[in-house]
């Protein structure tokens, strides 16, 4: 019988948090996500002293059957255990039952927490730390776009006048996948959002495959492709390097992805580490972006284009 407890975290009112006897989630796990845990192992820092700090604990967000929540909780679950941290899941949900205790993530210190955005976007918030900003398509990057991109709203984008065009959220979380709009039936997923709601619009780019460019204290880490393209339409390195170089207010650790059209290699977008999709990138490295990221904006040394607000940290 797999034990658990209900824990309070911030604006998500309570999770459940899965421990004791494991043999559910032993069933449900692929045989490469060891259940024992290693406590109190300090894992190696990350150059400066900002981020030289350990993780004792890994809170990854599950599912209601007990297992990570999606892949990239899979491969943060996998990354934390082989680095030595003690990682626990736990399940967000909507109340505490009678016979349950009702505690709290104990996130002093040493610990971190790690799933979807709104999972992390309370957890912060309970520390007293404002959310970053989504980093979309940061200012410094702008002569790397190859084309036009401006704010928009979802009723200019209804307008037939500016198709086909490209179209995604501007505030952080996904009320709509971005996509681009060439008929009426794109906009289905938008049907319940008004007119005014803000977008990203931008003109649409045929790239011939598109890449993942993992980045952590301005070193590429690993690229990964996404999408159907091609492997031989790499992207250009130097161009990368040059976009690193250019984002001189980046977070200690984010993704670019680039994408290559007539043989040429754009920014198509930038990321945030702490929830960032894997691609396959190495659960070890990605545990070690986790780290260092959420550690920047725990200790509120997040870059100014973070639009984080220097506020002291506390326990849940």
């Amino acid at each position: 019988m797999l034990s658990w407890c209900h824990f309070s975290l911030g604006s998500l009112a309570n999770v459940q948090l899965f421990a004791g006897d494991s043999s559910r989630l032993a069933k449900r796990l692929p045989r490469r996500f060891p259940l024992s845990h290693a406590r109190l192992v300090t894992l190696s820092s990350f150059g400066t002293s900002a981020y030289h700090k350990r993780v004792t604990v890994a809170y990854i967000h599950a599912d209601r059957s007990g297992i990570p929540a999606n892949r990239n909780c899979y491969a943060a679950y996998e990354g934390f255990h082989e680095r030595g941290a003690d990682v626990r899941l736990f399940v967000p949900v909507d109340h505490c039952t009678p016979d349950k205790s009702k505690l709290t993530l104990d996130l002093d210190g040493d610990a971190l927490v790690h799933g979807t955005i709104p999972v992390v976007h309370a957890a912060l918030r309970s520390l007293g730390v404002t959310p970053p900003a989504p980093l979309d398509y940061p200012e410094s990057l702008s002569g790397f776009l190859g084309r036009r991109v401006w704010e928009s709203t979802l009723g200019e984008v209804r307008d037939q006048k500016s198709w086909p065009v490209f179209a995604k959220p501007r505030h952080s979380g996904k009320a709509f996948t971005g996509q681009v709009v060439r008929a009426f039936r794109n906009l289905l997923s938008t049907s319940e959002l008004p007119d005014d709601y803000p977008v990203w619009a931008s003109e649409v780019v045929p790239f011939t495959s598109e890449w993942r460019v993992f980045v952590l204290q301005g070193e590429v880490q690993d690229v990964r492709p996404y999408g159907s393209g091609p492997y031989r339409t790499a992207p250009d390195p130097e161009r990368i390097a040059a976009m690193i170089e250019a984002y001189a207010d980046s977070p200690v650790a984010f993704a670019l992805d680039v994408g290559v059209a007539d043989g040429s290699t754009y920014l198509v977008e930038a990321n945030d580490a702490y929830s960032l999709g894997t691609y396959g990138l190495e659960p070890m490295l990605y545990a070690k972006m986790i780290h260092a990221r959420w550690a920047q904006m725990s200790a509120n040394t997040a870059s100014p284009s973070d639009g984080s607000e220097s506020k002291p940290s506390s326990a849940l």
